[in-house]
């Protein structure tokens, strides 16, 4: 699904998008201005190389500014930041004339089970308490909502997960991992979930729904770096490093990389998949076959 022509729904209509500079932002703000929306492109960076007549950037930080929308009036929130911004934001959405809210979360991090270091219990927790106070905020200013939970994404080149892996594939040739990698992934390019994102604005059936979306191939998370191995026409090559995880704990540390720990590895053996078939039955959410395209890794 592409929008190279404007949608007649959509033309005129005013957008307000969160997060406006990273992977999923920018892709939804390129599907928009396609569509024929006026977008406002919400970003902590002062500079973003890309220009449109019916674009504009404004720069607020979401997490210290509690109240970084106001005065927006809008048809439409689409919050591509992280979701936990979103609560000292939703006087300001309240307040901005949006009829739909869209936000979203990690399928990953929806299961409080999928992981058993504190800190990511604690983001599960945060993330399930967010939507919740999203989801009756909008019952209660009578506004529609829509929540997209999505598997790993990629495309961009600007994601921390796929594109940071394939970097070091095509640079060195071989990539740690925690074997057996067996835990089931289902990537999904960033475009497939803009695109949907834009088809369900204007969609009654989407609105106060929450949907799960992943890419069009279930594969083990050692074979998803395989793919990634043979896209580069490299042979796959997976070393055994001895004492990786108290290394990796360590550099996280010493660089403050929060991402960078053991838990990163133990994550290869963890599955994190979508059920599509809300979406494709009251969207036509078909997404494409991972790295099928352009991959933008």
């Amino acid at each position: 699904m592409r929008f190279a022509q404007p949608q007649p729904a959509l033309v005129e209509k005013i957008a307000l998008v969160t997060g406006a500079s990273g992977q999923l932002g920018l892709s939804l703000v390129a599907g928009l201005l396609g569509a024929g929306v006026k977008v406002i492109a919400v970003t902590k960076r002062t500079r973003v190389p890309f220009k449109h007549e019916n674009l504009v950037w404004v720069e607020r930080d979401l997490q210290r500014e509690p109240r970084a929308l106001q005065g927006a009036n809008v048809n439409f929130v689409i919050h591509a930041a992280d979701m936990k911004y979103i609560s000292k934001q939703l006087p300001d959405i309240g307040e901005s004339g949006a009829t739909r809210v869209v936000a979203f979360s990690c399928l990953g991090v929806s299961d409080k089970a999928v992981s058993q270091q504190r800190q990511d219990k604690h983001r599960a927790i945060v993330q399930e308490r967010t939507e919740k106070e999203l989801i009756g905020f909008a019952q209660q200013k009578k506004m529609e909502v829509t929540l997209f939970r999505t598997t790993d994404m990629y495309g961009t080149g600007l994601d921390n997960g796929i594109t940071k892996q394939a970097d070091v594939i095509k640079r060195y040739g071989r990539l740690p991992i925690e074997y057996p990698a067996k835990g089931l992934r289902q990537p999904i390019h960033v475009a497939d979930v803009a695109s949907i994102v834009i088809a369900s604005l204007t969609n009654s059936v989407a609105a106060n729904k929450v949907y799960a979306l992943g890419g069009n191939d279930i594969v083990s998370y050692r074979e998803m770096l395989e793919r990634v191995f043979s896209y580069f026409g490299k042979k796959p090559s997976f070393p055994r490093i001895p004492a990786i995880k108290p290394v990796l704990n360590f550099l996280g540390k010493v660089y403050g990389i929060e991402s960078l720990n053991a838990d990163t590895l133990n994550q290869m053996n963890r599955s994190v998949t979508a059920d599509n078939a809300l979406a494709a039955q009251e969207l036509g959410f078909s997404p494409r076959h991972f790295l099928q395209g352009d991959t933008g890794i």
